[in-house]
């Protein structure tokens, strides 16, 4: 009875000790498994964000491209532009050619007829009531790119418009420029950024219209994504350049969408890039691990189970006879078969000493035979084996055992029945050994692994297309490991810098040295805002050095795609490509429109400013001086008996008189922000902000004897001998009820009490108290 509780407690020990073993591993494989799954999870949301920035800075610089067509073709149409001829159908055909992202390019007078387009069967036709035209009519921003809803065009294509407002000199409306985006040029550049079969790529407008499938569903092109609740609305909704969504089903796919829209173009509707990926997929090598995890759990749960539960049952039943036992082995390997069959593992036990092999019937299946249809020998299933794995398998496998007899794993391909190759998963274990030392029974499994081998060369092959895509869109690629300032570049990359690719290992101090002086205090302080996590994406352009010493522009855009526990960058992606040119035409640009802007103000006989910069600046400084209670000063200024003076010295003798006046008044004024301005024929003013009539008069006497003091001969004049000023003064602190016109005829009325009272002589008007 001792001897019974005894062993009652002995076994009760050992089954709680193995329990809390199997429990113990159970509980870290799940962990490890848990990890796997999250790290699997950034690393596949990391490659769509990458495909999908990728595909998102094609479209920005196809569309930068489009904008500057345009406008260029809107200046040329209303003359805005120097020297540019009136463009022509053939023309706008050269510049649609030029651009494979666009179909063709039409230009819409005001009222929404084609006037100019490079397809001749548009030209005449009116298409006032679409939106690529009655948007811009409406706005009239010439600065916005307006992106009209996806729409079937007369040809049938699905299609997208950019469009421009243009306006006359005269502000009015003058109509539309537009392009017409290729569907095809996009569905290309989708198509080059899929790396899995499962994965799918589009392109929809922000109002939830596809515009373009990679693979071309004529069920997706069209549909409306803006339901409300879909992934697209939360997107939308966000307001977040990028979203990363994550389901739990296929139906629910791993989606990344980016939204298109380069902030100079100021786009009314930018386009969305949609990039997703079957769960299934993502996960068939994890789902192979943990069938593999699971297998090897309840082969060595069972094993354990049925050792302990064997050992005890041996230890108690001691005396039961051959059919006892043998039932319990049939029970046991009934238990390790459903194991197998559970975790969908072949099982072949191969005797050497008998030469003999056993399959279960999941191995049949994997090989494409049904139970009893074929007697598998050890020379058939040698047969099986792919002819270039058969040497690396069994010589690999004699090489193993020489050093240890613990499990031996590999990966080879087999011929299935139907002469297609499936790659298996080999597990191979010495199970019994001859009193030599040499085996005698081997035991092993094979689980099928052709999906996942399969989506390996798709991801090889995808990353390929990746690095044409690079290359197609001249882009260098810059993979940044914070932690240990590692760099590495691609040969595009190279190339910009003018450096010879992989000649020079840059480390990213060389790296960030290359900057232009006066560019290093705006990156670092972008470069900071990454490191610190303000800022999930840096978007920049700066000067770097090129190997032959020149500064070159380029166009950096960043990204961290791995993070730390604190949300640190540990490794940043950027991309960067040679925007030189481009620059360059802008910095031209803005010169050539701020002479421009200084001839419109200017008035071209004399060099001061003209009635209009006087009007704009009058009515600024009214508004500045009101708000902050100051004083503004106005002389009104004529040149006296100055018709008599055109008469007697001819229109060329009074444009010198004009023009010599004109120098003498500039320089009677010392204080930055007043404006000498010719107002009309012989007439002047001098605007004075912050100065009282006291002062205002000060520059008036000043004026008058200037001129006096200048001596320009004047004998028609009754007045003086030299050409002589009448000059009106006012000074006032604006106030509410009155206006600026209401000031300009008090300093004309003073004018003419000047005139009155002699000339040569200057007048100041009444205050506004006295006024009121």
């Amino acid at each position: 009875m001792t001897r019974s509780l005894d062993n009652h407690t002995f076994f009760k020990q050992a089954w709680t000790g193995l329990g809390f073993f199997l429990g113990l591993t159970l509980g870290l494989g799940i962990l490890q498994l848990y990890l796997a799954h999250i790290r699997l999870s950034e690393e596949e949301s990391g490659r769509l964000q990458i495909q999908a920035s990728v595909l998102a800075e094609n479209l920005a610089s196809q569309f930068e491209g489009v904008d500057n067509a345009l406008t260029d073709l809107g200046d040329a149409l209303v003359g805005n532009t120097p020297g540019a001829a009136p463009p022509a159908s053939s023309r706008l055909k050269a510049l649609a050619e030029a651009m494979p992202a666009v179909r063709g390019i039409a230009v819409l007078d005001a009222t929404g007829t084609v006037i100019l387009s490079d397809q001749a069967a548009q030209r005449g036709k009116n298409f006032r009531d679409l939106a690529y035209f009655a948007v811009p009519q409406k706005d009239r921003d010439l600065s916005r790119m307006y992106v009209s809803p996806p729409f079937r065009s007369a040809d049938g294509v699905y299609s997208v418009n950019l469009s421009k407002a243009v306006l006359a000199n005269n502000g009015k409306f003058a109509g539309v420029v537009t392009a017409s985006l290729n569907p095809r040029y996009f569905e290309t550049l989708a198509k080059a950024v899929l790396y899995a079969p499962d994965m799918q790529a589009s392109l929809v407008h922000s109002a939830g219209r596809v515009f373009v499938d990679a693979r071309h569903d004529e069920v997706v092109l069209g549909s409306d994504l803006h339901d409300g609740k879909s992934l697209f609305s939360q997107h939308v909704a966000s307001g977040r350049e990028e979203s990363t969504f994550e389901g739990a089903t296929d139906d629910e796919r791993m989606t990344v969408l980016r939204t298109a829209a380069p902030v100079p173009l100021r786009m009314d509707a930018p386009l969305v890039v949609q990039l997703s990926r079957k769960p299934s997929a993502i996960y068939a090598g994890w789902q192979v691990n943990r069938l593999l995890g699971v297998a090897l759990f309840v082969l060595v749960a069972v094993g354990s189970v049925a050792a302990l539960f064997l050992a005890q049952r041996r230890a108690e039943t001691a005396s039961l006879g051959a059919q006892e036992r043998a039932r319990l082995e049939r029970e046991n390997a009934l238990r390790l078969e459903f194991g197998l069959e559970s975790a969908g593992l072949g099982l072949w036990d191969l005797r050497l000493d008998l030469n003999a092999l056993t399959v279960n019937d999941r191995e049949l299946e994997m090989l494409g035979y049904r139970y009893g249809e074929v007697e598998l020998s050890v020379e058939h299933c040698r047969s099986l084996v792919h002819p270039d794995d058969l040497k690396s398998v069994y010589v690999g496998f004699q090489g193993h055992l020489k050093t240890s007899f613990k499990p031996y794993r590999v990966m080879h391909r087999m011929l299935h029945k139907d002469g297609r190759v499936i790659w298996v998963l080999a597990h191979i274990l010495v199970m019994e050994v001859d009193q030599h030392g040499a085996p005698v029974r081997i035991l092993g499994t094979h689980l099928d692994i052709t999906e996942r081998m399969q989506t390996d060369a798709a991801l090889r092959d995808s990353e390929q297309r990746l690095a044409l895509a690079m290359e197609t869109g001249n882009m260098g690629l810059v993979d940044w490991h914070v932690t240990t300032d590692e760099v590495l570049f691609n040969d595009r990359a190279y190339e910009v810098l003018g450096l010879k690719p992989g000649a020079v290992a840059l480390s990213f101090p060389q790296w960030i040295a290359l900057r232009h002086p006066d560019d290093v205090e705006q990156t670092n302080l972008v470069l900071q805002k990454m490191l610190k996590a303000e800022v999930a994406t840096a978007d920049i352009e700066y000067r770097v050095c090129h190997a032959d010493g020149h500064y070159l522009w380029v166009h950096l855009r960043a990204e961290a795609i791995e993070r730390g526990p604190k949300n640190e960058p540990l490794r940043v992606m950027a991309t960067f490509r040679d925007v030189d040119a481009r620059k360059a035409a802008e910095f031209e640009l803005k010169r050539v429109n701020e002479q421009l802007e200084l001839l419109t103000v200017t008035d071209g006989l004399t060099g001061v400013g003209n009635r209009r910069l006087f009007d704009k600046t009058l009515h600024d400084e009214w508004q500045r001086c009101a708000r902050q209670g100051l004083p503004l000063g106005l002389l009104m200024i004529d040149i006296d008996h100055f018709k008599k003076y055109n008469d007697h010295y001819g229109h060329q003798g009074g444009d010198a008189a004009l023009a010599g006046v004109a120098q003498i008044l500039k320089k009677c004024v010392k204080r930055s922000g007043e404006l000498v301005a010719r107002y009309g024929g012989e007439e002047f003013s001098l605007l004075l902000p912050g100065s009282d009539a006291a002062a205002a008069a000060v520059v008036a006497q000043r004026c008058v004897a200037a001129v006096q003091a200048a001596q320009i001969p004047h004998d028609a004049s009754p007045v003086s001998p030299w050409v002589s000023l009448s000059i009106g003064v006012a000074s006032w602190v604006p106030i509410a009820g009155l206006s600026p016109e209401d000031f300009l005829k008090a300093a004309d009325a003073a004018l003419y009490e000047a005139k009155d009272a002699g000339r040569n002589r200057f007048e100041v008007a009444k205050d506004v108290e006295t006024v009121g």
